[in-house]
């Protein structure tokens, strides 16, 4: 289980490296922002929770208090209006925990009387980051509307295909919601796709264990109720290290041979640790709703009907295609013994298909009951991507199988191993429907691969036999969801 006192000690243990003049030249930017992110913890813990302090808490805020001012730091501040927002956000959170300084005060809103600091141009997200800290700050009493005005012109406004966006993107989509809710504590409005995306987007970092994006996923997902959330809370228990501290990612910050002791491991943490004792405090306090508006219409490409696997079936090697594809099409598999393939339970979407093309008659099957996560070729191969025969010995097996499916689905993508692609989206077909955001996403991606002959996959050195494997499975896939999208029922989960 996620233990929050344990990491915000870990936090408490290690305040002194969060101190900006310990760090070399090259290494400020990060530093000032460590104790901004630091600061606005603080902030929320008194804003979230009402109750005092514990001596951690007290040690935490003493140390942003105390950094905060120096003469070094106001002076910081009052040099460099363009980085506003690495000294104003520390100022906002004294304020909010009535530890303001009124010459640090003074400086902040010398800064902003100039108009440059409020006038630079900014991405959205980084435009609602700075409308945030008026807001909280009670700088300016039109914040709030210019923040859902901008929010209007930021990514995830724009409806974005979840398996196209990289960790970047998805920053920039929880920091939008960050600031528009005020991390849950002010009402707002965004269309009624949101929670998708972002269930989509959780099943992703979870697959990637990813600790630092699902815990911001985490904390936007909070104002909606946002029912599938506890895949998240265990990713995160299970990366928490004995000390308290919460790692994040891999490979994003390096050690540097003059790093003191501790301080590269701290560096590694400090950010995904703060981010998990934030959404604790969320999930324990009462948060404002988010209200919804219908969701846009979206132009999602669709593939176009051709003939062409038929065209070339007869040019290639059907040894290397695959019994799958080859069955698909109904074409006689030499050693493929339909009376076996109905004794063989892992058959059964061969099996299926040669009962199409009328090769057996094929007797009813029973349900299929998986007590562990399968691969969606598994899935595929023992129900033939059949809702109703899908059942689960146990109600956590089925998220952590979608879990699984959405992390075959990315790796598949980057690879461009589109037969694969298709595999993932079928079976995700199977056990969410056609309007998982996961699977209207992957379809939309995987209709852009079509060629203009009607085939899928753009290579680099032409191979007939791929491209057929690609396409047929597309094909699969695109038969699949329209017979799924003409039902047009509710899938139910079996257990």
């Amino acid at each position: 289980m996620w233990n929050e006192p344990q990491a915000v000690a870990w936090l408490a243990a290690h305040r002194s490296f969060f101190d900006p003049t310990l760090r070399l030249p090259n290494d400020q930017l990060f530093a000032k922002k460590a104790i901004v992110e630091l600061a606005l913890l603080v902030a929320y813990r008194h804003r979230l929770d009402p109750t005092p302090l514990t001596p951690e808490w007290l040690a935490l805020l003493d140390t942003v208090d105390e950094i905060a001012g120096r003469p070094a730091y106001i002076e910081a501040a009052a040099r460099d209006p363009r980085a506003l927002l690495l000294y104003a956000l520390t100022f906002a959170a004294l304020r909010i925990c009535g530890r303001e300084n009124p010459d640090f005060a003074h400086v902040v809103e010398q800064c902003l009387a100039t108009g440059y600091a409020t006038a630079a141009e900014r991405l959205p997200y980084r435009r609602m980051d700075l409308l945030h800290f008026l807001l909280i700050s009670g700088l300016d009493p039109a914040a709030g509307a210019k923040l859902d005005e901008t929010y209007l012109s930021t990514l995830l406004a724009q409806s974005p295909n979840v398996v196209e966006l990289n960790d970047s993107d998805v920053y920039a989509i929880t920091h939008a919601l960050f600031y528009l809710t005020d991390f849950g504590q002010r009402p707002a409005t965004t269309t009624a796709e949101v929670p998708g995306i972002l269930e989509a987007l959780l099943r992703l970092a979870i697959a990637e264990r990813n600790a630092d994006l699902a815990g911001e996923l985490l904390c936007c997902a909070l104002p909606y109720g946002l029912a599938n959330t506890a895949a998240g809370w265990t990713l995160l228990a299970d990366l928490q290290q004995p000390d308290g501290s919460l790692p994040g990612p891999a490979g994003v910050v390096r050690s540097a041979p003059t790093d003191p002791p501790g301080y590269f491991a701290w560096k590694q943490a400090y950010h995904t640790t703060i981010v998990g004792v934030l959404a604790s405090l969320m999930a324990k306090a009462p948060l404002c709703s988010v209200a919804l508006t219908p969701a846009p219409a979206r132009n999602v490409p669709k593939p176009a009907a051709t003939d062409w696997v038929g065209r070339h079936l007869s040019d290639a090697d059907p040894r290397i295609l695959g019994a799958e594809i080859l069955v698909s099409l109904g074409c006689p598999i030499p050693g493929l013994d339909p009376d076996l393939l109905l004794s063989d339970p892992r058959s059964y979407a061969n099996a299926k298909q040669l009962a199409a093309h009328g090769h057996l008659t094929l007797p009813l099957y029973r349900a299929v009951t998986f007590s562990a996560p399968p691969s969606a070729a598994d899935l595929v191969a023992l129900t033939a991507g059949e809702p109703e025969r899908i059942f689960w010995s146990d109600p956590g097996l089925r998220e952590a199988t979608i879990i699984g499916f959405a992390g075959e689905l990315r790796r598949a993508i980057r690879a461009y191993h589109l037969h694969e692609v298709s595999t993932a989206l079928r079976a995700l077909l199977a056990v969410v429907g056609p309007e998982d955001r996961l699977v209207v996403d992957g379809t939309a991606w995987l209709a852009t691969q079509q060629r203009r002959d009607g085939s899928y996959g753009y290579l680099t050195v032409e191979n007939l036999e791929v491209r057929l494997v690609f396409t047929q499975s597309a094909n699969l896939l695109f038969g699949e969801l329209g017979r799924a999208s003409a039902l047009a029922v509710p899938l139910s989960v079996h257990c």
